[in-house]
Parts: C-alpha cells; structure tokens; sequence
C-alpha cells in the first residue's frame, strides 16, 4: 500500500494530519454522528473529521459487502481509505469525483 500511497502528489499527501485515529461505531452512534454533522440520521458507513478521525459503522460494511463483491474485510479497508482520501482533499460530490475515489480505493486496496 505504501507504494500505491507514494503515487500521489505529495500536495495530496500534505494535506493529511499527522497523526490519524480510526473509530468503529454502532449504526446508532454512526446515525447520531451523520445527523450533527451532515443532517442525515441513516448510519454512515464512513465519516472523516479534519482532524484526522476516520469514524467506520462495521454494520453498514456487514450489511453491504456482499453487494459492493467485496469481503468484509476489504469492505471495511475502503472505508477507511475513502476516509483518508477525503483527508487528502479528494471528494466524492461529483460523479467525476466519485468514481476517481472508487479507482484510487481498488488500487491501493490491491496494493499497487
């Protein structure tokens, strides 16, 4: 994955904080959370702060991995790397965006 990392400009890479924490949550605290912070109370399945909080709801990954042809386990490393990403200023807002985020995610979830 550091390889995969190391493509990126280094503006992108910059832009993270320096220090990261990854947070899962229940559906609940994911829905509470979504609701403050984008007024949506469905269950995210992921969330980053600024400050370099990455929070992942494990529920919504075991509810949709099997949809997305992922693992659970790679469900929930795209949630983490889409989290990093948004970090790095990448954003999902557009459909450009979005499936720009979905390559970069397969990629480094494959390690290259």
């Amino acid at each position: 994955m550091a390889a995969a990392l190391g493509r990126f400009s280094s503006t992108r890479l910059r832009r993270l904080p320096h220090e990261l924490s990854i947070v899962l949550v229940s559906a609940r605290e994911s829905g509470r959370l979504h609701q403050r912070h984008l007024g949506d109370p469905a269950p995210a399945d992921v969330l980053a702060f600024p400050h370099g909080e990455i929070v992942v709801c494990p529920a919504v990954a075991a509810e949709l991995h099997k949809g997305h042809g992922l693992t659970f386990r790679d469900e929930l490393l795209t949630y983490i790397l889409h989290g990093i990403l948004h970090l790095a200023g990448f954003r999902d807002s557009s459909r450009t965006g979005a499936l720009s985020m979905r390559r970069i995610q397969a990629r480094l979830r494959r390690g290259n």
